[in-house]
């Protein structure tokens, strides 16, 4: 089971923060967002299931996890229609940290981050920091959601090693490459119609 809001779900957009992503040697554009939702206790069997016991203990205040999840698409209510939202693709979850509440429900908090922006997008987040938003989460087609640091290192380089051999493999082959058969032709025509042979010298 992966971390996904999929139902409109009000959250308070805590913090804002404009920052800088490298990619290669190139610096891009980035923002973190901080958000708070109330949710049913059964969004931690989302993130970390063993985590629901402890938060009965008394005396604990909050959790702090571990828990990465890579690619997600943040769709942000603005206007009247799901056209009008503000769509961040290819987030990163992280810094989640949750804390018990009444009734069943316990309070999450999260670090969004995102290099998916446009001027307009980096400004009207900013128009609603401190504001209640309403937010659908979604994972992507293969999600990669970890427990760790070291654990999401692992599985993104194999994800990257795998996509990379898929690519190898989709590469229709070189159709003009030399081949045995055709150095045979070319010798049968350089020595006027004599039989050559494709085996080297013994």
């Amino acid at each position: 089971m992966i971390f996904e809001l999929t139902k409109p779900t009000t959250a308070l957009l805590a913090s804002v923060g404009n920052r800088s992503e490298n990619h290669g040697e190139d610096k891009v554009p980035a923002v973190s967002l901080g958000l708070t939702i109330q949710a049913n206790a059964t969004v931690l069997d989302m993130l970390c299931p063993e985590v629901r016991p402890v938060l009965g203990v008394a005396g604990v205040e909050s959790i702090a996890l571990k828990t990465i999840c890579e690619g997600w698409t943040i769709h942000m209510e603005h206007g009247i229609d799901d056209d009008a939202a503000i769509v961040l693709g290819g987030c990163r979850l992280d810094k989640f940290r949750v804390s018990p509440g009444n009734d069943g429900l316990v309070e999450l908090r999260m670090r969004v981050g995102s290099h998916d922006l446009t001027p307009m997008t980096l400004g009207l987040i900013g128009m609603k920091v401190q504001q209640d938003v309403v937010v659908r989460i979604t994972a992507p087609k293969l999600a990669v959601q970890t427990n760790s640091d070291a654990q999401h290192k692992a599985m993104k380089q194999q994800r990257e090693q795998e996509t990379a051999g898929q690519r190898r493999v989709d590469t229709p082959p070189d159709t003009d490459a030399d081949t045995p058969e055709r150095a045979l032709v070319r010798a049968a025509a350089a020595g006027g119609g004599k039989r050559a042979s494709a085996r080297g010298p013994l």
